[in-house]
C-alpha cells in the first residue's frame, strides 16, 4: 500500500475513532483519541507537502477533501484551534498547487478565517474574510454559493468584532443574494 493511501485510511480511520471517544471513552481515552488523530493529520499533511505533483495528485485531492471535512466538523464541535490548524495546512498546500485565487484554496482559507473567529480574533477573521470575499467575487461571481457563505460568515464576523450596523447590512445583502440566485425557500436562503 502506498504511503499515500495508507497516510488517508488512517487519517479517516482515527478520525472517526476521535469522533466517537467523547461519547464511548473515558477521558484518558479521549487525551489519546486527541493524539492519534493530531499525530495521523500531521502525517497526512506531511506527505502532502513531500509528494512531487504539489498537491494536484487524485490522491492528494481526495486527502484535502478529508481534511477539509475534519475541520469543517471540528468547528461544529466548536474546536477551532484544531479546525485552524487543519485549514491552514489545507490552504497551504492548495495555494502552492493551484493558485491563490483558486476556489479549492478560497474554501480552505474561509474555513480557516471562520475557526480564527471563533478563537475571538474577530479583527484577524475580518481581514481574512475580506479578501476572500473579495476573490470569490472576482473568481466566482458574487451569487455563487460559496461566494455567498464567505460573506455570510464575513457578516457573523462583523458582528462578533462589534460592529452590528455593518453585519446587519452584510446580512442583507446576502439574504438578497440568496433569495436572488436560490430562491426565497431554499435552505441556505433561510439561514
Amino acid at each position: 500500500m502506498s504511503k499515500q493511501r495508507h497516510c488517508t485510511k488512517h487519517c479517516v480511520a482515527s478520525t472517526i475513532w476521535q469522533m466517537r471517544c467523547p461519547a464511548k471513552a473515558t477521558m484518558s481515552k479521549q487525551r489519546h483519541c486527541d493524539y492519534v488523530q493530531a499525530s495521523s493529520v500531521g502525517r497526512c499533511t506531511e506527505a502532502l507537502h513531500e509528494e512531487d505533483t504539489g498537491g494536484r495528485s487524485p490522491r492528494n485531492i481526495a486527502t484535502l477533501s478529508t481534511l477539509n471535512s475534519v475541520a469543517c466538523a471540528l468547528i461544529r464541535q466548536e474546536r477551532y484551534s484544531q479546525a485552524e490548524v487543519l485549514f491552514r495546512n489545507c490552504w497551504e498546500v492548495q495555494k502552492k498547487a493551484f493558485g491563490e485565487d483558486h476556489p479549492r484554496t478560497l474554501i480552505a482559507l474561509n474555513g480557516m478565517a471562520v475557526a480564527v473567529d471563533g478563537q475571538g480574533n474577530h479583527d484577524k477573521a475580518v481581514e481574512l474574510l475580506q479578501g476572500c470575499w473579495e476573490d470569490m467575487k472576482k473568481k466566482l461571481g458574487e451569487e455563487h454559493p460559496h461566494s455567498l457563505e464567505c460573506l455570510y460568515d464575513l457578516a457573523n464576523a462583523l458582528k462578533n468584532q462589534g460592529n452590528h450596523s455593518k453585519a446587519e447590512k452584510l446580512q442583507r445583502d446576502c439574504c438578497e443574494l440568496s433569495e436572488k440566485k436560490l430562491g426565497i425557500n431554499h435552505p441556505e436562503t433561510l439561514k
